[in-house]
């Protein structure tokens, strides 16, 4: 699987404001991810696929979703700094465009990582 080609879609079609293509790619990323012979080959990328999947669904309207899918996507302990930064923009993005009572309980679990 070329990781780098398949990271660029989901990021291009966010960027661009095509949500639904953004959450149907980092899925599908996550779904390869989760596949692979030994899950734990990469599990940074797994966690950024399906953290890439949360900011979709937060795009989308669909908060509770977002924070169901960024909780599957957040080990035990401490996050690698790139998992954490990318739980960073959709905390940011729950809070600015989504408030209310998963997205306040998704923040204090995230603060709590730190």
């Amino acid at each position: 699987m070329g990781h780098r080609r398949d990271r660029r879609p989901r990021r291009s079609h966010r960027w661009l404001g095509q949500h639904a293509k953004a959450r149907d790619t980092a899925l599908a990323a996550a779904t390869a991810y989760a596949a692979l012979p030994d899950p734990q080959a990469a599990p940074t990328r797994l966690a950024i696929s399906r953290l890439d999947a949360a900011l979709a669904h937060a795009a989308l309207g669909e908060p509770d979703t977002a924070v169901a899918t960024a909780r599957t996507a957040l080990p035990a302990g401490r996050p690698p700094h790139a998992v954490l930064r990318r739980a960073r923009q959709l905390d940011g993005q729950l809070r600015r465009s989504h408030p209310g009572t998963a997205t306040d309980a998704f923040h204090e679990e995230l603060r709590t990582l730190v």
